[in-house]
């Protein structure tokens, strides 16, 4: 099982629609995918489920109740799942089937998921930082193999705390999704600095593998987007992690997101929209493919 993890400290950069993208395309190539919500936004979740407006708090979101749930069938249920359950002892946590076949989901719950990003700084290590990697461990031990999944995609919020550090300690890969402006470009210092963190906090035998930094929301019309693109990509320690390709700023990815968007990869074949986001997943799936064969 191979855990991806979209991920920058900068916000409105399209992690979700990166992360989209991404489980959409795995689950296509026929590979049992699981997408997992850690942003309390919850914009990856949206696409995927219909999540409700919490009653109590009516500006957060939350997922529905389960498909499968009976009130009472199943001790320490309660019905509805979110990626915050991880972190509750004693919970379960189910995903939710989507449209799309090979393509399961464990959405955010956007309450419970700022409250996991409270918590206090001694509980961080036992209760949150290696919860994940417990929870995937634990899943891995299965005795049935259909509960496995061979990929998944975790989206993560515009912070530093808990959630993403969680991820990243969890993870095989990071993508870091950067716009080409200066203070997206200046937060990628910090970016990989963070990742360099990680894997000095993680043995030796599986570090955390940097598939790359890739532009987003390009646009070949500005020159601070060339500017910055052509000086990253010249950069000493940053352009040896520059993906040889841009995710532009086109209309089809927002219109994506719409509650009555078409998926991207299932616009039609020739759109050009469709061929850059498929030569973007096919590109990191093949970073993925090298660094696991070097780290063989």
């Amino acid at each position: 099982m191979e855990v991806v993890v979209v991920a920058n400290n900068k916000g409105g950069i399209g992690k979700s629609t990166l992360s989209i993208l991404l489980s959409t395309y795995f689950a296509k190539q026929g590979l049992r995918t699981l997408g997992m919500d850690f942003d309390p936004q919850c914009n990856y979740s949206q696409q995927f489920i219909n999540m409700e407006v919490d009653p109590e708090q009516t500006e957060v979101v939350r997922p529905p109740l389960h498909p499968e749930y009976e009130e009472g069938s199943v001790e320490h249920w309660h019905g509805r799942n979110s990626t915050a359950d991880i972190f509750k002892a004693g919970s379960l946590v189910y995903g939710y089937d989507t449209e799309f076949e090979n393509l399961q989901v464990i959405p955010g719950h956007s309450k419970d998921l700022l409250a996991v990003e409270r918590v206090s700084e001694q509980e961080l290590t036992s209760k949150v930082h290696k919860r994940l990697i417990e929870w995937f461990d634990t899943w891995k031990e299965s005795d049935d193999d259909e509960d496995l999944f061979d990929i998944v995609i975790i989206d993560t919020g515009p912070s530093k705390g808990p959630l993403t550090t969680c991820a990243l300690h969890a993870a095989d890969h990071i993508l870091i999704p950067a716009e080409m402006e200066e203070m997206s470009v200046e937060g990628l210092y910090g970016m990989l600095a963070y990742w360099r963190a990680t894997n000095v906090q993680r043995p030796k035998s599986r570090p955390l593998n940097l598939i790359g930094i890739l532009a987003n929301k390009y646009d070949e019309r500005l020159p601070i987007h060339r500017h910055y693109y052509e000086t990253l990509n010249g950069h000493k320690s940053l352009g040896n992690a520059m993906l040889p390709i841009k995710m532009h700023n086109w209309q089809d990815y927002k219109e994506a997101m719409m509650s009555d968007g078409t998926p991207v990869l299932y616009l039609p074949p020739k759109n050009k929209t469709r061929m850059e986001a498929e030569k973007i997943c096919q590109l990191v799936e093949e970073k993925m493919h090298v660094i696991n064969a070097s780290n063989a």
